[in-house]
């Protein structure tokens, strides 16, 4: 494959995730993925208690998942009120979606290493991927600045700088009527010398 094909296979991918996701909502994902790890670590801290386990412990997991997760609920919610471009919301879905897969990755190594242990597995991918989703989100957010900065001032007018401009190029006592083009005044070489004209007096 040339680095062309593999520009357009590129370019073809890209433009098929901004359509899904814009189909199932950016911001909405964003808010549900924040949402299901604030409700997983309410999950998980009521499931601590019932047990009969301190309750500082349930605490203590509610704050490893659910902060993450308000992170990314809250950042969700307020995106709409940002200056970013909500076409370029995909791209803050997908690296949440990468801080996902990346951590779990991550994790799922260590488990197949056979000097490592893991105690509690899924209790490790969850907390592991909250971490992830919220780093995803952060990273996001900056990569969709940058073209809603770009969008912004392409989809400025012109107007302001084109008067700016006509204003610097126009002198102090320009008028309407000083532009009329005037005659030249003569002009004498170094020989000859204007003529001076006396009064005569009437006699």
């Amino acid at each position: 494959m040339s680095e062309y094909d593999g520009r357009r296979l590129g370019e073809g991918v890209g433009e098929h995730w901004r359509r899904l996701v814009g189909a199932a909502g950016g911001r909405r994902l964003v808010v549900g993925l924040g949402g299901a790890y604030v409700a997983v670590g309410a999950a998980r801290a009521l499931f601590v208690v019932a047990t009969g386990r301190p309750s500082l412990a349930a605490v203590v997991d509610f704050l490893l998942v659910g902060v993450p997760g308000l992170i990314v609920l809250y950042g969700g919610v307020r995106l709409s009120e940002t200056a970013i471009d909500p076409d370029t919301y995909p791209r803050i879905v997908a690296w949440c979606l990468a801080g996902f897969v990346v951590v779990l990755a991550v994790i799922e190594l260590l488990n197949l290493e056979p000097g490592v242990t893991i105690a509690y597995p899924r209790w490790s991918f969850t907390l592991g991927t909250a971490f992830g989703i919220a780093a995803g989100f952060g990273v996001g957010v900056n990569d969709a600045r940058a073209p809603s900065r770009t969008h912004e001032r392409s989809s400025g007018t012109t107007e302001p700088s084109n008067a700016r401009t006509t204003d610097r190029t126009r002198s102090p006592g320009w008028s309407p009527t000083n532009s009329r083009t005037r005659s030249p005044s003569p002009r004498y070489t170094s020989n000859e010398s204007p003529r001076a004209t006396t009064p005569r007096s009437g006699k």
